[in-house]
């Protein structure tokens, strides 16, 4: 199965969202602004698969992407 990325998956929608799939059975990709944070949100995963990386390179791993970030940051993520 292909991970899904979550751009904003450090905020509490894409972190919760992130948990469940992952938890699920679904890959995830946790994106960030900040690769570190990225990375201590995946960590924070205990069931499952995910993997913490900055927006742009987290987009790139899977066919689809899901954005969760608050609409007046939604520019800079597009």
């Amino acid at each position: 199965m292909e991970p899904v990325p979550i751009v904003g998956g450090t905020g509490a929608l894409g972190f919760g969202l992130a948990a469940r799939w992952a938890k699920a059975g679904v890959p995830v990709v946790i994106g960030s602004r900040e690769e570190d944070r990225a990375q201590e949100a995946a960590g924070r995963i205990a069931d499952g698969e995910a993997h913490g990386l900055e927006n742009s390179e987290a987009a790139r791993q899977g066919p689809i992407v899901i954005l969760t970030v608050p609409f007046r940051n939604q520019s800079e993520n597009l």
